[in-house]
């Protein structure tokens, strides 16, 4: 299944700070850091708010004009990289 069809959901034990640069994210429960880009960032603020990933990728192409299928492929891997560290509650 492509996780872009999917509804995730940030895991409960991390912090997101973001910054002009783009975001870190705190693994509290995990004991890890991570660092993305300015638009991990937006991914990572609209996972936050619940926001469906078909409707991510329609804002990401819009916010950063990019084409919606590279942004999509870019966002399943982002997900899927979010989820294979833990930090995703299905």
């Amino acid at each position: 299944m492509n996780i872009i069809d999917a509804g995730p959901v940030l895991a409960p034990g991390l912090r997101v700070s973001a910054h002009d640069d783009g975001a870190v994210i705190l693994d509290i429960d995990g004991g890890q850091l991570y660092s993305t880009n300015r638009v991990g960032a937006r991914i990572l603020a609209l996972l936050e708010e619940k926001t469906h990933l078909p409707d991510i990728a329609d804002r990401i192409k819009s916010e950063f004009d990019a084409p919606l299928d590279l942004v999509r492929a870019d966002l399943d891997r982002f997900v899927e990289s979010l989820g294979s560290r833990g930090l995703l509650r299905t």
